[in-house]
């Protein structure tokens, strides 16, 4: 994850100008919500995470980017079913709605 000291370390000792897009909690919050899905401030986190560890500099991060790591956090992690999170399920990941 990085984080805001994480940030502040790798600039230590940058002279000149920069080019810096910041993403955060409430972006992902806010966008998700424009699509009606509810994303809580953890699930923000995780998925600002997913995306800082598979960015490609080619592409960048966009909305695109929050959109689709959004709806890939919600399939790999929530029950269409219940919509609880796998880790509340059995152990063999099966729902316990029926």
């Amino acid at each position: 994850m990085t984080t805001i000291a994480e940030v502040k370390r790798r600039l230590k000792g940058i002279k000149g100008h920069i080019a810096v897009a910041v993403w955060c909690r409430e972006d992902v919050i806010a966008r998700a919500a424009e699509r009606d899905i509810v994303v809580t401030p953890g699930d923000a986190d995780s998925i600002l995470d997913m995306i800082d560890n598979h960015q490609d500099c080619e592409y960048g991060i966009s909305w695109y980017t929050l959109d689709a790591t959004t709806d890939e956090f919600i399939d790999n992690y929530f029950c269409p079913k219940c919509g609880s999170h796998w880790a509340t399920h059995d152990g063999d990941g099966s729902c316990v709605v029926e």
